[in-house]
């Protein structure tokens, strides 16, 4: 009776999936009420055939060691910011105890340093821990802005969600993960004024 349960529980899992509204595109709710048609979304499948199918192109690995930071150094330290503030903070501690205010001065700076994002040569280089607005801090980033990015003509179409020729706009965003914790230099985009709303807009993530 169990055996035949589970068989029939995966003959219905595989209707469902043969079923599956999203394939092969989400349904896109309102303009499919506005057009009077199921307008589906292109790259919003999310896996076929156990591939990533929102992904443009394919997804490079490399170790970090020796790459280059987000703020364009050479990655030769790869620790957690967190690891490295709770050493800090042990130095500081260790060096008030003592009276050591050259060694006091020293772990307070490298504090400073990581809450800023002034860490040159470690892997979270520029991912300041003290989340305030810097700037444009980055080549791409809005002068005065908080992280804020605008979108890029990449001089390339494709066909859009209408069926017509569209261009593909993008911008950069550089993540971390650390410490089951995730940042990222990327919190707001600015659209042009000339993007269309049926464009396509891709993300390249670093």
């Amino acid at each position: 009776m169990l055996l035949l349960s589970s068989v029939l529980s995966m003959l219905s899992l595989t209707t469902v999936s043969a079923q599956d509204p999203n394939s092969p595109g989400i349904l896109e709710p309102v303009l499919s009420v506005i057009n009077q048609t199921d307008v589906r979304i292109p790259h919003t499948d999310q896996v076929s055939g156990g591939q990533l199918q929102n992904i443009v192109g394919s997804i490079e690995r490399k170790d970090a060691r020796d790459a280059t930071s987000m703020m364009g150094y050479p990655i030769t330290r790869v620790t957690s910011p967190n690891d490295d503030m709770e050493a800090a903070l042990a130095d500081l501690s260790d060096a008030a105890q003592e009276g050591n205010t050259a060694a006091m001065r020293q772990a307070a700076q490298e504090l400073m340093d990581i809450l800023l994002g002034n860490t040159q040569g470690r892997i979270y280089d520029g991912f300041a821990m003290l989340n305030f607005n810097r700037g444009g801090y980055l080549p791409d980033h809005v002068p005065g802005e908080y992280e804020m990015k605008e979108l890029r003509d990449t001089g390339l179409t494709e066909t859009g969600i209408d069926g017509q020729p569209r261009k593909i706009w993008e911008a950069d965003a550089n993540l971390l993960y650390y410490d089951g914790q995730i940042d990222s230099d990327l919190f707001l985009l600015r659209i042009p004024i000339e993007v269309h709303p049926f464009d396509v807009i891709r993300i390249n993530y670093t």
